[in-house]
């Protein structure tokens, strides 16, 4: 079976006069990361992989199913797992009573659901955590929970928000070897603007700017971009390449 997505010249248009695309970029198995400056267009086009959002135009396909219909949306949504910037977890709860409630929310019978929360558990690294009470964890344990949210139907593409946000060097880090380890047999769509995440996580980068694609390619040809740049005093190479990209479309 084709795991991935594919926006096939997908447009979506706003009353303020902001409008994203046409987009044309296909996310296969391993980690895309979507950067790009405030205002972008990052979240809309999060929304449009997510089926949260419906294009003006072109179509977006989720393991070559179309979801311009009501149809071809909830199929997708089954092979979807998305974790927003923002969530809330209920702390009185434990990982697996929680996990237990969204594999039913998903509709997993009930034969397989401790199934598919043991490997949601497992692949987040949170097994002996199971029971704990989930206002007690870490911030960067609630992340690789949400991530685990994002992981118990079994989906093909997961898509995540900023999932480092807010988590200290060390949380970033166990949480980034989460995702690398996932991404063995799925498609991750990862949206950020921290550059040491484009760093360690990207096989692919999508640059994002003013609602238009600017870079689509892997990461050493980003790189290759700022091969010759000076920059300024500080910057990373991924620093160099993104704001010579921008630069050249101002």
């Amino acid at each position: 079976m084709t795991i991935g997505l594919e926006l096939a010249s997908a447009t979506k248009s706003y009353s303020t006069g902001f409008t994203l695309g046409p987009v044309n970029a296909k996310i296969g198995p391993g980690i895309t990361v979507l950067v790009g400056p405030n205002g972008a267009g990052k979240s809309t086009l999060i929304g449009l992989c997510t089926t949260l959002l419906k294009p003006l135009s072109g179509d977006v396909l989720v393991n070559k199913g179309s979801t311009r219909s009501r149809a071809g949306r909830r199929n997708a949504r089954a092979r979807i797992g998305y974790l927003p910037q923002d969530f809330t977890l209920p702390n009185r709860a434990t990982p697996a009573q929680f996990l237990h409630y969204v594999a039913w929310l998903r509709g997993i019978a009930r034969t397989s659901r401790s199934e598919c929360i043991d490997q949601a558990l497992l692949a987040v690294g949170l097994t002996a955590r199971r029971e704990d009470r989930i206002g007690k964890l870490s911030g960067g344990m609630k992340r690789r929970l949400g991530i685990a949210y994002a992981l118990v139907h079994e989906p093909d593409l997961i898509v995540l928000d900023e999932p480092t946000v807010g988590l200290d060097p060390q949380q970033r880090q166990r949480v980034r070897r989460v995702l690398r380890s996932i991404s063995q047999t799925k498609a991750i769509l990862v949206s950020t603007h921290l550059t040491d995440d484009v760093q360690v996580l990207a096989d692919r980068v999508l640059v994002l700017d003013k609602g238009q694609l600017r870079f689509d390619g892997t990461l050493q040809s980003l790189l290759s971009a700022s091969e010759n740049d000076s920059g300024a005093q500080g910057d990373s190479p991924i620093e160099m390449a993104l704001s010579r990209i921008w630069a050249v479309e101002k």
